[in-house]
């Protein structure tokens, strides 16, 4: 999986780069046929990093006891939509200074792109809370870890990632 994530992640960074050398509006090229393998590149992507939520919650289904098994598989749900929320509200905006609160003129004048950006980079950023939640199955309350999932994935993740890929603050 470390792998695959770092191999995703570099060429999340090669398509990046490139496509924002491509075009002239704006960094993004104007066209969607000129865009669609890029964006297609980066939802299959995410649609893998997506699928692996699902092993980790059947990891950890697999490790606590059986009469807690269902409360695990809840508990991966609920980490990815706090993750989600977190992310969309505050992470987002801190690793890269671009805010959901615009139109849709100008989320859609760049055919989609921070959309499924985002979408990219929810699933990488969901995964962190999800492994943590394997390692303290059974061990930990349900409130204090979504709260620490919620700040983790809010402001924790966003900062280093803002560091590494949006090179802000450095």
């Amino acid at each position: 999986r470390a792998i695959i994530g770092m191999a995703l992640g570099f060429a999340y960074f090669v398509v990046d780069n490139a496509a924002l050398a491509m075009g002239s509006f704006g960094g993004y090229p104007p066209l969607l046929a000129a865009w669609a393998p890029f964006l297609l590149f980066l939802l299959v992507g995410a649609i893998l990093v997506f699928a692996m939520h699902g092993g980790f919650a059947f990891l950890e289904a697999g490790t606590v006891r059986h009469k807690n098994q269902v409360n695990a598989l809840c508990k991966i749900l609920v980490d990815f939509a706090v993750s989600t929320i977190a992310y969309f509200f505050i992470g987002y905006s801190v690793a890269y200074g671009i805010s959901f609160f615009s139109g849709a003129e100008a989320l859609a004048a760049m055919n989609g792109y921070e959309l499924v950006k985002f979408f990219f980079l929810l699933t990488f950023a969901a995964a962190i809370p999800a492994i943590v939640s394997g390692g303290i199955a059974e061990r930990a309350r349900f409130g204090p870890q979504l709260i620490a999932t919620a700040v983790l994935v809010g402001v924790v993740y966003p900062l280093f990632e803002g560091v590494t890929w949006n090179h802000a603050w450095g």
